[in-house]
């Protein structure tokens, strides 16, 4: 059965320009032999939702090199009528 948990999560204000760097703090006894491991991504601007990853990236994987690039999509914001 699919399970979704929460780790962890990372704030940066104000983030500045990117590349932005982060790390994510998280117990490693949580962390279990054969489980899928993933990351998201936001970014936020004034409170606003600005930018969204739209793929999962695995983390935590015998393949993990420990260093992980978010691909962000920006959100298309709706116009106004007149």
């Amino acid at each position: 059965m699919f399970q979704l948990l929460f780790w962890g999560s990372v704030t940066i204000e104000p983030a500045g320009q990117i590349p932005i760097y982060f790390a994510i703090k998280y117990n490693a006894d949580d962390i279990k032999l054969g489980h899928h491991y993933n990351v998201r991504g936001k970014i936020t601007v004034d409170g606003k939702l600005k930018f969204i990853t739209d793929t999962m990236h695995p983390v935590l994987s015998r393949k993990d090199s420990g260093e992980l690039k978010l691909k962000m999509i920006r959100l298309q914001t709706a116009k106004k009528k007149k």
